[in-house]
């Protein structure tokens, strides 16, 4: 009888569901996908009871669950965050097995908890080009499990802790708490803190590095006066926070890039992005420089600053750099799922899989297509039909083959238009999308021609496969795809191989 395993990631941000089978990744759906909720971090109800129907699981299959959730390793002493974190938690983590039990009858021996940050590192392992290397990991997010960043060596087949920093100490929620000045969605609008950061000037980076938030040591220090984040659940910035930067931002701020409220919000973008760029580097360079590890794996939410990566990517210090395709929470159920299945292998990992299985049904997906789209004649194959329409103009939304994991996937789960057909791109970015005229589209292009149009650090550039970081844009590209390159050059693009 098969023996599956099931991996969930729930109560915080971003729930997901994995399941693993024979050593191998069968599937993984975010909540999200079902409820249509953005960021859905209820227990995945749904997507688990799409999981069991799809895979017929009966109970006695189920060898071992692993959970990983944030949780309060020790109340906050103000009333109304306990109050808000109960109200989030209440039918959370304290209930877990209640809420598992709703969907399969599993014994609770065989239900095991990965704490939160290890969750995210042994995420980070099944990316890497050669697990049996050994690795300095890097868990850096807003809070979990009371933690904010956690350092790992992974040596032979030990993962060894090498340093904790605890809430409120936290890159993450720093940079989250400008994110909430800048006028975006805490946990949503950081990307488009990063896309904003290329139109500023980091004025001030040095005084956010030597008032706000500092490296002493080993240790990640803020100053908790500039932030109310610790007691206050709706607001994270202070009023000192207020009066050192101005009048918080707006989305209506952003329209017109030569404003004089666009240039003040753009510089501080530029100040926290460059901050952060500078905070991570040294934290990496200091623990190299302790334990010698030169390969490097960066998971946590902050992994998903595709800048940050870059910059880190680039460092002479570091001989190799992975960073996972879902680096944040909802990544996080692969890693609980891997956690349960080195409980029963010896620290056995999955074979490596970027495309996870079908969510749809082959019957639905044609009824979708026959009532929301355009019939297409493939006279010469889908390829051929589908390069002709993107080249006059069109834009195609794709819906092919099994998905892409991560949030950052392109090319099964997509929209995509000629890159070098300027408002066909405004179309798509503005029209449909409804981004910010700030925010550049992604671009994907085949393994061969990546050298001829970007150029990034060759121990890193398996990250692309996935998007996990940005790459230069060489003249070639700047020249000819110009919607598709960011104002300071770079793109975050997906190389796309025979393999993927």
């Amino acid at each position: 009888m098969k023996r599956y395993i099931i991996g969930i990631s729930a109560y915080y941000h971003e729930s997901s569901i994995t399941l693993l089978s024979e050593n191998k990744l069968l599937d993984y759906i975010k909540e999200e996908e079902i409820t249509r909720v953005k960021g859905d971090h209820k227990f995945p109800f749904q997507a688990l009871k799409v999981i069991i129907n799809k895979y017929n699981i009966q109970n006695s299959q189920l060898g071992w669950s692993a959970i990983t959730y944030n949780a309060l390793s020790s109340p906050i002493e103000k009333w109304k965050v306990v109050l808000n974190q109960f109200q989030k938690f209440w039918t959370g983590s304290l209930s877990f097995s209640s809420d598992l039990l709703k969907i399969i009858k599993i014994p609770k021996k065989k239900i095991f908890y990965c704490p939160h940050h290890i969750s995210h590192a042994l995420n980070g392992i099944y990316f890497t080009n050669n697990r049996k290397k050994d690795f300095l990991i890097f868990v850096i997010d807003g809070i979990g499990d009371g933690e904010t960043m956690s350092i790992f060596k992974k040596i032979n087949n030990k993962i060894i802790t090498e340093k904790k920093c605890v809430y409120p100490h936290s890159i993450g929620l720093f940079y989250s708490t400008f994110t909430q000045f800048l006028g975006f969605n805490v946990n949503e609008g950081e990307s488009k803190v990063m896309g904003l950061a290329s139109y500023g000037t980091p004025i001030y980076k040095d005084f956010i590095l030597d008032k706000i938030i500092s490296i002493k040591k080993d240790e990640i220090l803020i100053d908790e006066t500039w932030f109310s984040f610790t007691k206050d659940p709706e607001r994270s910035y202070s009023e000192k926070f207020e009066n050192k930067f101005g009048k918080p931002g707006k989305v209506i701020d952003y329209s017109d890039f030569k404003s004089d409220k666009f240039i003040r919000l753009a510089n501080i973008a530029a100040s926290v992005q460059t901050a952060t760029e500078e905070l991570i580097k040294i934290l990496i360079a200091i623990f190299i420089k302790k334990t010698s590890i030169k390969n490097i794996i960066f998971s946590g939410g902050v992994g998903l600053n595709s800048r940050v990566m870059q910059k880190v990517s680039e460092m002479n210090e570091i001989e190799e750099l992975t960073v996972p395709a879902s680096p944040g929470d909802a990544g996080s159920s692969l890693g609980a799922a891997i956690y349960g299945n080195m409980v029963i292998s010896n620290f056995k990992f999955p074979e490596f899989k970027l495309y996870p299985g079908k969510f749809y049904n082959e019957n639905i997906q044609s009824d979708i297509f026959k009532r929301l789209f355009q019939k297409i004649e493939l006279i010469n194959g889908e390829v051929d039909a589908v390069a002709d329409l993107i080249q006059k103009g069109n834009i195609i939304a794709t819906f092919v083959n099994q998905r892409e994991f991560g949030p950052r996937a392109l090319g099964s789960r997509s929209l995509i238009c000629a890159g070098n057909q300027s408002k066909v791109v405004e179309k798509l970015n503005i029209e449909i999308k409804r981004r910010e005229k700030f925010r550049p589209l992604a671009p994907m292009i085949r393994d061969e021609n990546f050298d001829k149009y970007f150029s990034c650090a060759n121990n890193s550039k398996h990250n692309l496969l996935w998007m996990g970081m940005t790459a230069d844009a060489e003249k070639e590209m700047i020249n000819k795809y110009p919607k598709a390159v960011h104002i300071d050059h770079t793109s975050r693009v997906q190389i796309i191989n025979k393999y993927n």
